[in-house]
């Protein structure tokens, strides 16, 4: 590995050489082991990551009763999180190697693709959450108007929002001399200031204040009605409640990742050591191995889902002559 291979790393598009550094044989030694164990970490979180939330769109998919609003959008969610483990199984292989080995077509893809779906995870929340809102508000306008078939209509805009952001991060990817995949090379030029505030605002700051507003109105709602015992009560309470939840996990992940990239960006913060960005670089994609645990959690029918999905497999590894999850034995497989 030459200096370039080895040194070109630091927050998300920002790379900063390391200056007076001595390589040895067992320097060398010591970087392949290290790049050796994160790649496999990178691949056992994409196994994890791409299981669990496959199995979270295969619920959406194997039972009509799934088929809401609400979980159209979670479907979205899903998606955006598949792709993106097939997104750090290609981080993994260029950690592998110490260099981009897949060309320039892909490594703008990867780019390309990892900010749009940085774009349609908050879009997605904030979808959601005014979702919720419109309904407790304008119940008839959203039943009428907002139901499942306008939830496709307004994921597949979204998707193709998402992937419009995403091409000036497409037209300014390259490889560099070390065949390293970035954006940009100067951590305080105009550019690089320009493009990190525009995620910042569009991905993090506007998504996530318009999520605070309708999880405030839809808060207060439920408390003026739940002495009503409003039939809508318990539904709205539960989908708050999933909004809430992935939106904490979405800003305890996002929000000191985005710090450090604008501090880059600047020229405040310029310099990380490769253990310190192999375990930052890891981060946001944790997100995608918690979202599925959190929508079994909270919502009850993936909850049940979950339950159909796992009874079944197990009837069929007893060589059941039924299966357990047929429309006569629904209620015995829940449990």
């Amino acid at each position: 590995m030459n200096d370039s291979q080895i040194l070109d790393y630091s927050l998300d598009y920002n790379y900063t050489d390391f200056l007076d550094y001595n390589f040895t044989l067992e320097d060398d030694f010591r970087d392949s082991k290290q790049n050796t164990l994160f790649c496999v970490i990178y691949v056992l979180v994409c196994v994890i990551g791409f299981v669990s939330n496959a199995l979270a769109i295969y619920v959406v998919l194997r039972y009509r009763y799934m088929w809401t609003t609400t979980n159209i959008y979670i479907s979205s969610l899903v998606l955006g999180d598949l792709l993106y483990m097939m997104c750090l199984l290609w981080f993994a292989v260029e950690t592998a190697y110490s260099y981009w080995s897949m060309g320039m077509v892909l490594c703008k893809v990867f780019w390309a693709l990892t900010t749009a779906v940085a774009f349609s995870s908050s879009f997605f929340l904030t979808i959601m959450s005014i979702n919720d809102c419109l309904h407790v508000y304008f119940p008839v306008f959203s039943r009428n108007r907002l139901g499942p078939k306008a939830a496709l209509v307004i994921s597949g805009c979204t998707w193709v929002i998402c992937l419009l952001l995403g091409i000036p991060i497409f037209r300014y990817a390259s490889l560099d001399s070390g065949k390293s995949c970035k954006v940009w090379s100067e951590a305080t030029s105009l550019y690089s200031i320009t493009i990190t505030t525009y995620q910042l605002v569009l991905a993090f700051f506007v998504p996530l204040a318009l999520v605070c507003v309708s999880l405030i109105l839809t808060a207060n709602w439920l408390k003026s009605h739940k002495k009503h015992a409003d039939p809508s009560y318990t539904n709205v309470r539960e989908d708050m409640i999933l909004v809430f939840a992935l939106s904490i996990v979405y800003l305890v992940i996002w929000l000191p990742m985005h710090v450090l990239e604008i501090m880059s960006a600047v020229g405040v913060f310029t310099e990380l050591s490769e253990t310190v960005y192999y375990l930052l670089s890891i981060v946001p994609y944790l997100k995608c191995c918690i979202y599925p645990f959190l929508y079994g959690l909270i919502s009850q029918s993936f909850n049940d889902g979950y339950k159909r999905v796992l009874c079944c497999a197990k009837a069929k590894a007893k060589n059941k002559d039924t299966e357990c999850c047929g429309d006569k034995q629904e209620d015995k497989c829940l449990n």
